[in-house]
């Protein structure tokens, strides 16, 4: 069974027979949690995946509640571009964050994971040249545009000041690189 078969079912016997987003604000937040804690179910025989799941299903839930307030306020998060790249980053540290627990092989093997993460690493893997290509791919992440729109349209849209200070650290992560 691949992803979209697992997601479709679970989207079409878990999710919509257990009520879905049709009972209120409340219900369809604890039904993403309780769906995402069967997906977590499904990948694995330990517990550690089921935890990723009600993880997942947490984030589903807050990224929910905040589109939620910003519909409610009249703000699209695509309109400012500083708040479209905090979301991205805050999405890919949420799922770095959850990560240990899929692949890891036990609640101690993941706090292991995100205690060499925390001290910085170490091995040989962790050089000056992985940081700055670590530092790159984040920053791409954060300023690429949304789905469907063109980068030009997003740094256009940053302020001259910030585009600076990018294009700054992208040219001294290009120079540290290249020692």
């Amino acid at each position: 069974m691949c992803s979209s078969d697992l997601t479709e079912w679970i989207r079409d016997y878990f999710y919509t027979s257990i009520g879905g987003n049709r009972k209120g604000n409340a219900r369809t937040l604890f039904n993403l949690v309780m769906t995402m804690f069967l997906a977590g179910l499904w990948h694995g025989a330990g517990w550690t995946y089921p935890v990723w799941g009600m993880l997942f299903g947490i984030g589903l839930m807050v990224s929910s509640i905040r589109a939620r307030r910003r519909k409610a306020a009249g703000r699209e998060l695509s309109d400012a571009p500083l708040a479209f790249a905090w979301q991205r980053f805050a999405t890919f540290s949420f799922w770095c964050f959850s990560a240990p627990f899929f692949r890891g092989d036990s609640f101690e093997n993941a706090m292991e994971v995100w205690g060499a993460i925390l001290r910085g690493g170490g091995g040989s893997h962790a050089d000056g040249h992985h940081l700055a290509l670590t530092i790159a791919c984040i920053l791409w992440f954060c300023i690429s545009p949304a789905p469907g729109r063109k980068l030009e349209g997003a740094v256009a849209r940053l302020r001259p000041e910030l585009l600076g200070v990018l294009l700054a650290l992208l040219l001294g992560l290009v120079a540290a690189m290249q020692t």
